[in-house]
């Protein structure tokens, strides 16, 4: 099962972001903060009392007490979103973990110990459809007989929706949903078609039916990989053009209706 197999360093991957989101605990983050106003009090008063015990020279220089005020420092954080994100992936995650692979065509899991980004398989090879056969073009040129697609969690998730794009093979333009970047152009994973109570089964369902029934192909030419910066270039381009469409479309049925019929 080369699907089960390729990446299953990446898979093994799973327990360690399970089990650092569990330690990342509303009671943990609120001991820490306690823990950081507590020294820092405690510096404080130190600093105080150092300020107000006489100083053994007879002219102190006014700039001294103020050079040795410790500089704050903001404690570093990753990207990383706030524990009803980070507990609503990992609970999308478990759900995921225990479907079977063969009969819902895909597999996901993070990419090394952390939840907000995502490697995930789409499986192809048990139908006859176009990108099927492709696949089987494209394993035998460059050694890989599924799709590839990285998945990208926002901070608020699941209030927006995560950043899905094809990682590898590239696609033939407009074909399968798929962006000339590889970004996933589908209504369902912009803000507007997206809610959150969608589940990440369903999305990644929808996604490989997409790809199948929007007749995609592969760029049988290339083993190259897109970046994520041609596929978030791509969407903010395909969001604009569909704004646009919009308003032309919005336009034109006020031009053909104006001026309103009067009511008799």
């Amino acid at each position: 099962n080369v699907l089960g197999t390729t990446v299953s360093g990446k898979m093994s991957s799973t327990d360690k972001a399970l089990k650092r989101a569990a330690s990342d605990s509303p009671q943990e983050e609120d001991t820490k903060k306690s823990k950081s106003t507590i020294h820092g009090t405690e510096d404080q008063k130190q600093n105080k009392s150092s300020e107000q015990s006489p100083s053994p020279s007879p002219s102190p220089s006014p700039s001294t007490s103020s050079s040795s005020t410790p500089t704050p420092t903001s404690s570093s954080s990753s990207a990383r979103g706030s524990t009803a994100a980070t507990r609503r992936i990992a609970k999308d995650l478990r759900s995921l973990s225990s479907l079977d692979v063969a009969s819902v065509g895909f597999k996901a899991a993070p990419v090394g110990d952390s939840l907000y980004d995502w490697i995930v398989q789409l499986n192809f090879t048990d139908s006859e459809t176009n990108i099927a056969k492709d696949l089987r073009v494209y394993s035998s040129k460059y050694g890989q007989d599924f799709v590839e697609l990285a998945m990208n969690f926002p901070s608020d998730y699941p209030f927006a929706p995560p950043f899905i794009r094809v990682v590898r093979p590239r696609f033939k333009q407009y074909t399968g949903h798929v962006t000339i970047g590889g970004s996933i152009c589908m209504e369902l994973l912009t803000r507007s078609g997206w809610t959150p109570t969608n589940s990440l089964e369903a999305v990644l369902v929808q996604i490989r039916s997409e790809i199948i029934t929007g007749e995609a192909r592969l760029d049988l030419s290339t083993g190259e990989p897109y970046s994520e910066r041609e596929a978030r270039q791509s969407i903010s381009i395909s969001i604009s053009i569909s704004i646009s469409i919009s308003f032309f479309t919005g336009y034109q049925h006020s031009y053909h209706h104006w001026p309103p019929s009067s009511s008799t």
